[in-house]
């Protein structure tokens, strides 16, 4: 009310950032204190299992929380037991830890096959770093590239996602000690929306990794599909272009030539490589020997399987620094 900051109690030393051993810590405490308190024949009621959810449904229907109505009937199975729990914490703090520690447990196991799918790409990646494809932009061919250099792509990503999303849940897991204002009404949203979120994501990695696994790569017709008749192998227009103004020192005039050329091919629908050849221009700055070379894509791959070797090294060595530091909060960065 006074508008004073309310400065966050420190942490024992080693509990930082991390729930799971103060929550331990802290139920270990009150299992003794309960056990002191009460009776054998008691504790036995305190099973879970023992609990209905029919019940603690219609109990809901009448005091309008779910974990108030849990308390209430898990009071009334197990009669003076009860008095000893919810002592102290209110129910927010019980939610938001409990939840975290969920969220914690979840993050482990979307790690695991997150993990799972990047090895697989690292293999995948090695075995076709020198298959050509195709590449694609704005829904058309583009210039040609390795596969092995896109599924490097795919796993750079998803090593690079597994440290935001680490960076995320450290931060989680500390704004769990903070003090804040809750907001009641998105409580629910938040225990249904999180739940599916990592159900949703587990099953997408799940499914993916058996695809990646099994996925069987006809690296002919992704050769074929480089020279498809229906592109009319216009995508080698970049690389004459750029030949032509290395022998010419004109770009403008390059790219427009290649324009026109690819325009005339485009609207006739002939090979874009005959086109080309039956211009009286190209053929003064081009031996039929040198066009041949410039508009064979197979060689147009650049330091694709290079980049490829380097981006393998680089995942394994960056996935084996994360693993090896899994067990603190230490996140592996660039």
């Amino acid at each position: 009310a006074s508008g004073a900051t309310v400065a966050p109690k420190p942490l024992p030393s080693g509990l930082q950032g991390d729930p799971a051993p103060f929550a331990m810590q802290w139920a270990k405490t009150a299992r003794r204190a309960l056990q002191m308190a009460v009776s054998t024949q008691d504790r036995r009621k305190l099973s879970l299992m023992l609990l209905s959810a029919e019940k603690i449904a219609r109990t809901k229907q009448t005091v309008g929380h779910f974990l108030v109505s849990f308390l209430k009937t898990f009071r009334e199975r197990c009669g003076p037991a009860a008095e000893h729990f919810h002592i102290g914490p209110t129910t927010q703090d019980i939610l938001d830890t409990g939840r975290t520690l969920m969220i914690k447990e979840s993050h482990e196991l979307v790690l695991r096959s997150a993990l799972k799918l990047a090895d697989i790409l690292c293999e995948r990646e090695y075995r076709h770093r020198d298959t050509l494809v195709m590449g694609r932009t704005h829904q058309q061919h583009a210039v040609p590239t390795t596969f092995g250099f896109v599924l490097s792509i795919w796993a750079s990503e998803i090593v690079e996602g597994l440290a935001m999303v680490s960076r995320g849940l450290a931060s989680a897991m500390w704004a769990l000690h903070m003090p804040a204002t809750r907001d009641s009404t998105r409580i629910s949203v938040e225990f249904a929306c999180i739940p599916q979120i990592y159900m949703m994501t587990a099953r997408v990695l799940e499914i993916t990794c058996a695809n990646m696994a099994g996925l069987v790569v006809h690296a002919d017709r992704m050769r074929y599909n480089v020279h498809h008749p229906n592109v009319l192998d216009q995508s080698s227009s970049e690389r004459l272009m750029i030949a032509i103004h290395k022998k010419t020192g004109e770009k403008n005039m390059a790219h427009t030539l290649l324009h026109d050329l690819a325009v005339k091919s485009n609207q006739s629908g002939t090979p874009f490589k005959q086109v080309v050849s039956g211009d009286h221009r190209i053929n003064t700055l081009f031996s039929r020997k040198e066009l041949d070379a410039l508009m064979d894509l197979s060689s147009y791959t650049g330091t694709a399987s290079l980049q490829t070797a380097q981006a393998i090294e680089a995942i394994r060595n960056r996935l084996k620094r994360y693993r090896k530091k899994r067990g603190g909060n230490a996140i592996v960065r660039h």
